[in-house]
């Protein structure tokens, strides 16, 4: 779930901050929750990333100690929380606010599109990188 990628969400606060909502206790709590669905989203969707990617990582100095590629996680095990966990994501998203809930399954798509062919895309894939940022700030 690279819990090291999470601090890449943290740009979900940004409207908080700048609207100086911060004063709003809804407000705070709204964006803290959309944090907090966007880091099970993301961790998940690095989970599902992983598994496309694990014969590739093997080969690789450092991706090869990954759980999946390492074989540590199970593939099957990979799949099934990083499903549940993007589902559960999307449900309480679409729950929280449902224009929230459209973005985060944009977020959600453009990353499984990334994952599943556009990283390979020469500027399609910073493209996508970069949409994924400004979905999570919108």
């Amino acid at each position: 779930m690279r819990p090291r990628q999470w601090s890449k969400n943290v740009v979900v606060l940004a409207a908080v901050v700048f609207a100086r909502a911060y004063v709003r206790p809804e407000a705070v709590a709204a964006a803290l929750a959309a944090l907090g669905l966007f880091v099970l989203a993301s961790g998940c969707l690095y989970l599902l990333n992983d598994v496309a990617d694990r014969e590739r990582d093997r080969l690789h100095p450092e991706k090869r100690f990954r759980p999946v590629a390492a074989g540590l996680a199970p593939t099957s095990l990979a799949v099934a929380v990083g499903v549940a966990g993007v589902a559960v994501a999307l449900a309480l998203g679409f729950a929280l606010h449902w224009p929230f809930g459209v973005v985060l399954a944009g977020y959600v798509a453009l990353q499984l599109a990334y994952s599943w062919g556009l990283k390979h895309l020469v500027i399609i894939d910073l493209l996508a990188i970069a949409g994924g940022f400004v979905l999570r700030a919108v």
